[in-house]
């Protein structure tokens, strides 16, 4: 009883260690004493839509749906899918404690560390490494370079803490200790009660709500655990156990995607938002080099010279450069490389199988050359995008697998001269202090000065912000909306002049009360109408926004290649008034409040009832299912569709309208049949290359309406385009009565 609880209070003591150590280099690496933790470490870029996503899910309950961006009608995410419940989860339990979005960010952020250091040090002692390694490994996983360039702009990439856990069932897997099956009777038999079997299937819930692209590795080394599992033992077992657990990935995963999945049957898939071109593989695919070159601006001039000069000259290098695995790391990843070379070679673990077989250096090897030949630029990654995964791009990002894989392989290695040379507790006190050492060595050797974030600049643009939007909204009333210039559509647009993506996205984080237009889904019924009226001339569009019930138009002067003098001359003269300009002097707000109240004093309360009705709730059409992006030239539209499409006609307003639709369907067959179905009618075509004419009016009550088109037409080869495309839909015209 005494030695148990000796073991209790060192196995207690080493985590504890480990959470101070981690915790100490974290605030000296990144210089934690000069932060303000109310302001985000990176302000701007990929950093404000998941800021966006955290304010909205602290304020609004949920992150799906947020009423104050995307006027008029609010951001609904249902077309933007995003598996990642597990840290909003953990971000709303934060938020309990702190409304305050920022704060809520950089603890989850921060939080990473030492969690990441406990997974991966639990790891390790559960394969009896002397707690001086286990701390040398779990600190150099925590702090690698990635950890720091994926930070609060990839913020979800950063929280990889349950990377070492699926590598610990993977050994599992392909080992004779493989979870869900325990053997009775000579006979191997399906047990969740076994504690193997209950951890796996919780890290695989876990897994199924962090991030696609782990989830997806994930599942990808449990098939190859399982098939290496077979040709070990020659039993099923293991394939059947990576099966399972790949299962209750996917099934985690879709049942996150419910209201994703649920919103495109219902209404069609829309093809304008996330998506994806199967190059992207090849674009951000791994590479090699990044993983053995030293981190961009190290320590060591002549080692930061070489990567500045190897990135200068070699193409495809952007964010598959955050994939150092610094000199330990790489050292790792060389031994596992080369033990597949030297199948023979025994290294025996303490506590693990003996034989060559069952060698644990063995299994991470194959796991090692099985991620490279999957995410290395042109590899299996690539032809899986171009053959039926395009969504998946991001394959540099398993470098993260590939690091606790390679520290992993250096840990055995280390014990293994230490279980040899280190007999005596003399030598064995030696080696505990080396590697010590070398923990604070790597972690130099992993960071630099660049991972500061520059707090003084960041808080002097974002109380900059603050103040700006504050005066905005002492002047405005509760809930006032304001519409955003030049258009942007959202998410992922390429950047509009000198003002780059979601920086709009800077109003609504420095705000309490306003509702903002930015941040409708692209191809919404908000979209559509945002880019009608932001392409009105100025006496227009100052008119329609006013009748639409907007208080106020806010210009972004880097969004226009005049620096916006052009729209801010028009405004001031038709407003009369010099608009309010920010201390950065980018940013412009007018108040439109009194163009709105001269228009209403020509109408009464039901005219202008009707005018606000008719100005906020159009008609919109949402080309939806199989309908690809509109193409046009200098005297037609149209619209490519696949097999099946979807025609949505969605109707805000609280009175149905009367509508006659319009347009023509082309095949390039002789003669193709087209199904069109509807709540409104339902029609049978014959289409052909020359083109069928079509025009209907019908009355479309108040909601999203779905029209669905089916057709029996081969697909067209176009080759710039690997959609199985059918017809297409030209010159589609409607018109409200």
């Amino acid at each position: 009883m005494i030695m148990k609880s000796n073991r209790l209070i060192k196995t207690f003591l080493g985590y504890v260690g480990a959470i101070v150590a981690c915790s100490l280099i974290l605030i000296w690496v990144i210089r934690l004493w000069r932060a303000d933790l109310h302001v985000l470490f990176a302000y701007g870029g990929d950093a404000f839509p998941v800021a966006t996503l955290v304010k909205g899910l602290i304020h609004n309950g949920w992150y799906l749906n947020n009423p104050m961006i995307g006027m008029p009608n609010g951001l609904h995410l249902y077309d933007f899918p995003i598996p990642i419940a597990l840290h909003f989860l953990i971000l709303k339990f934060i938020s309990f404690f702190t409304p305050d979005y920022a704060l809520t960010m950089n603890v989850y952020f921060l939080v990473g560390f030492p969690l990441a250091t406990l997974s991966s040090f639990f790891v390790f002692r559960h394969f009896r490494f002397p707690y001086s390694l286990c701390l040398l490994g779990s600190l150099l996983f925590a702090f690698l370079p990635y950890h720091f360039h994926r930070g609060e702009v990839h913020y979800y990439l950063s929280a990889y803490y349950l990377v070492p856990l699926a590598v610990l069932i993977c050994l599992w897997i392909s080992s004779r200790d493989r979870p869900l099956f325990a053997a009775e009777d000579g006979k191997f038999r399906l047990s969740l009660r076994d504690p193997r079997s209950s951890f796996s299937i919780i890290v695989c819930l876990l897994t199924s709500a962090s991030t696609s692209s782990y989830a997806f590795f994930t599942c990808y080394f449990f098939l190859i655990s399982g098939l290496r599992g077979i040709l070990k033992k020659g039993r099923l077992q293991p394939l059947f156990a990576a099966i399972i657990l790949v299962t209750t990935i996917v099934i985690g995963g879709l049942g996150q995607l419910a209201p994703s999945i649920i919103n495109n049957l219902q209404y069609g898939k829309n093809l304008l938002v996330a998506h994806r071109a199967p190059e992207g593989a090849e674009i951000y695919g791994m590479k090699i080099s990044h993983l053995l070159l030293p981190i961009t601006g190290h320590r060591i001039g002549f080692f930061s010279l070489v990567r500045s000069f190897y990135n200068k000259i070699t193409p495809l290098n952007n964010e598959n450069q955050f994939a150092s695995l610094g000199i330990l790391g790489s050292l790792g990843f060389l031994i596992l490389i080369a033990w597949l070379l030297r199948p023979s070679t025994r290294i025996v673990v303490k506590g693990t199988p003996t034989s060559v077989r069952e060698d644990l250096l063995s299994d991470l090897s194959i796991l090692n050359i099985f991620a490279v030949l999957l995410a290395t630029i042109g590899g299996f990654g690539s032809l899986l995008a171009f053959a039926v995964l395009p969504q998946i791009r991001g394959y540099n990002r398993i470098s993260i697998y590939i690091a606790f894989l390679s520290l992993f392989a250096l840990l055995v290695v280390f014990n293994w001269c230490a279980e040899h040379m280190g007999k005596s507790s003399f030598r064995r006190l030696l080696f505990a202090m080396f590697f010590c050492f070398l923990a604070l060595a790597g972690v130099m050797d992993q960071t630099s000065d660049s991972f500061i974030p520059p707090y003084a600049r960041i808080k002097q643009r974002y109380s900059a912000d603050r103040r700006f939007f504050s005066e905005i909204e002492k002047s405005l009333p509760k809930g006032a909306m304001i519409f955003q210039l030049p258009y942007v559509g959202f998410p992922e647009e390429p950047p509009v002049n000198r003002m780059p993506d979601f920086d709009h996205f800077r109003a609504y984080l420095s705000s309490t009360s306003l509702r903002w237009s930015y941040g409708a889904m692209k191809g919404s019924a908000s979209d559509l109408w945002q880019q009608d009226v932001a392409a009105l001339p100025p006496h227009d569009l100052v008119r329609k926004l006013a009748i639409a019930g907007f208080s106020g138009i806010y210009v972004n002067r880097a969004g226009y290649a005049d620096g916006g003098k052009n729209i801010e001359a028009e405004l001031n003269s038709l407003l009369n008034e010099p608009a309010e300009i920010s201390a950065d002097q980018q940013l412009l707000f007018f108040d439109i409040r009194p163009v709105a109240n001269e228009l209403k004093k020509q109408y009464d309360t039901s005219q202008w009832a009707k005018m606000q009705d008719a100005a906020i709730h159009p008609l919109a059409v949402l080309w939806r299912g199989g309908f690809i992006r509109p193409e046009d030239s200098s005297d037609q539209n149209w619209w490519w569709c696949n097999r099946k499409g979807v025609l949505v006609l969605s109707n805000s307003s609280s009175e149905p309208k009367r509508v006659r639709i319009e347009m023509t369907f082309a095949s390039q067959n002789d003669e193709s049949d087209l199904k069109i179905t509807s709540s409104f009618f339902s029609e049978e075509l014959r289409i052909d290359h020359d083109g069928t004419s079509f025009s209907k009016t019908f009355d479309v009550p108040p909601g999203r309406h779905p029209i669905d088109f089916l057709i029996d037409a081969p697909r067209i080869s176009i080759l710039r385009n690997l959609s199985a495309l059918r017809f297409r839909v030209t010159n589609f015209q409607y018109f409200c009565k």
